[in-house]
């Protein structure tokens, strides 16, 4: 049987691959919000922020849109968070501001205590928790730290990818520096992650397990670690789990 771990970082890898698929920035969006609610629930809402000249600009939430273009035409503009302490994996406890006008007009409104917010390079993503909810633990932070550069750099190339699709691979960065895996690259070692062996990647994907092996030999190459442990430990920041 899968751990809990497995069962997260395939998720994580299915998500991926899903959004190197999308075309537009709305498909992106959109399925950003309803794959990482599966990986970390939050039971306000999601949403997706790009930056422009003013602030965060909320691009799309999966609650009524009278609340996005609240947050867009005023409430942005006077967000306390200051761009500094705007963090990747920052959690938000709006008690810090309980007096403030966005807190006692529009975070207390729409019932919002929590947020996870996950911000790279111009894209962020926020989820958002009420009072009787857990906060966010130690684990979900794990979590969106890992897909937190991923999300960034897919939503680069699908915000250029507009008018020139995303081609045939896709930049994944880790904290030891960014990698270029073609497509099938990355859906080897989505399953590698499963635990599949060689010969079941080559059965579930129509190849020879020798064409699998070179696969594993570009991507060590690529990377400069030297086997499969390693190279899930470099992208999903733990190896194999029992």
């Amino acid at each position: 049987m899968n751990s809990p771990h497995h069962v997260h970082w395939s998720s994580i890898l299915d998500l991926l691959l899903e959004l190197e698929t999308m075309e537009t920035r709305s498909e992106f969006y959109e399925r950003v919000m309803e794959g990482i609610l599966r990986i970390i629930p939050a039971d306000i809402s999601a949403s997706c922020f790009v930056d422009d000249h003013h602030g965060p600009r909320a691009c799309a939430t999966n609650v009524h849109s009278s609340i996005m273009d609240d947050f867009n035409n005023y409430y942005r503009t006077i967000w306390p968070v200051e761009d500094t302490s705007l963090r990747s994996q920052r959690q938000t406890d709006y008690r810090e501001w309980e007096n403030t006008e966005y807190v006692t007009d529009f975070i207390r409104a729409h019932r919002i205590r929590r947020s996870l917010i996950s911000s790279s390079r111009g894209f962020s993503v926020a989820l958002h928790r009420g009072a009787t909810a857990l906060p966010f633990s130690e684990r979900e932070h794990a979590l969106m730290a890992v897909l937190d550069g991923h999300l960034a750099n897919l939503y680069k190339w699908v915000e250029l990818g507009e008018r020139d699709p995303l081609g045939s691979f896709t930049r994944v960065e880790t904290s030891e520096g960014s990698f270029p895996l073609t497509r099938r690259e990355t859906e080897v070692l989505r399953l590698a992650a499963r635990r599949l062996t060689g010969r079941e990647i080559a059965a579930q994907l129509g190849i020879s397990p020798r064409t699998v092996e070179k696969h594993f030999t570009n991507m060590y190459e690529k990377t400069g670690v030297g086997n499969r442990w390693s190279l899930l430990r470099l992208f999903f920041g733990s190896g194999r789990s029992n």
